[in-house]
């Protein structure tokens, strides 16, 4: 017969080995669920995300609306996406004014159990230049980036070509600031 005393299913082994696997295994778990129960619960939701249509190297602005579901501050700190290398979080009166107005900002809170809208006009996004031609009617994937206390994480959303305000401004050499 099988005689090792350090294996659970052993008939001589002491009998809180298996207690004591047991609480491992309970400890383990006690600690993990709750990292990913946070995790699987998004604390971000994103709603009706657009991009407008432009040409290749051109401008493309970002509006919709973010929601914090949380009861913590959520820090959106970049908006990217493989249409371009660089993009700017910004606040201006009418970003359709030639950018006269406009300030950039390094980040946008969004406060607990609350939302932001991004648009042309107060907060915004741009996304400059653009690596191809944007068409009215497609469809873009957007990568949020944001950070709850010291936390990073990302929201991919799927954002549809609309057609270009009138006077928005069409190229990154305009003056900005």
């Amino acid at each position: 017969p099988y005689t090792s005393s350090h294996h659970w299913y052993s008939p001589r082994a002491p009998l809180w080995s298996p207690m004591k696997r047991l609480l491992s295994l309970t400890v383990l778990a006690v600690l993990l669920i709750p990292a990913t129960a946070q995790g699987a619960t998004p604390m971000l939701a994103a709603q009706r995300f657009h991009i407008t249509a432009t040409n290749l190297h051109g401008l493309s602005a970002v509006s919709g609306m973010l929601r914090n579901l949380g009861s913590k501050p959520i820090m959106i700190y970049r908006v990217s996406s493989t249409l371009s290398p660089d993009t700017m979080l910004h606040y201006d009166v009418n970003m359709c004014d030639k950018g006269r107005q406009m300030n950039v900002l390094p980040m946008v809170i969004i406060p607990p159990h609350s939302h932001i809208k991004l648009s042309t006009r107060g907060l915004g996004a741009m996304l400059y230049p653009v690596s191809r031609t944007l068409t009215r009617g497609s469809v873009e994937v957007l990568t949020i980036h944001y950070r709850i206390s010291n936390h990073q994480a990302s929201l991919r959303v799927r954002a549809e070509v609309v057609r270009r305000p009138k006077r928005l401004i069409r190229a990154a050499s305009n003056s900005v600031g």
